[in-house]
């Protein structure tokens, strides 16, 4: 069964609630709508973070970067990223790779509901392996 076949079935969509108006979008496309709202509501924000879900996305990063809006998406090991102001393809994981260990932090993301959370970024001293990106 697809994910969209959900919104397709007019019977369970009326049973719902859902208006025919209201029509299937990915998390990705949810999350670039809900930023821009809130944005244009003149909410500010320096970043945004996501997982690979967001990542996989081009349009949520093209939606952010005319914004000004700093973002760390998570991305498959085989994304190509495009580095030296966009003119060079090249894998994350390869990348990562090449960085020496000198150039990865840790970072407190803050406290979390299990224990506090971290990210390990260029610039860091920690003990952190830049595959864990990963």
């Amino acid at each position: 069964m697809s994910e969209h076949s959900w919104c397709t079935d007019d019977e369970r969509r009326h049973a719902a609630g859902i208006p025919q108006t209201v029509q299937f979008a990915t998390e990705p496309c949810l999350a670039e709508e809900m930023i821009g709202a809130a944005l244009d509501a003149g909410i500010t924000a320096s970043w945004v973070t996501g997982d690979e879900a967001y990542g996989q996305d081009p349009q949520l990063w093209a939606a952010l970067e005319p914004r000004g809006i700093g973002y760390v998406l998570a991305v498959a090991c085989s994304t190509r990223v495009r580095i030296n102001h966009g003119r060079i393809p090249a894998r994350a994981d390869v990348l990562a790779q090449r960085l020496p260990a000198t150039a990865w932090q840790r970072h407190s993301a803050g406290p979390g509901t299990k224990a506090r959370a971290t990210t390990t970024g260029p610039g860091s001293t920690s003990a952190a392996t830049p595959t864990a990106i990963c």
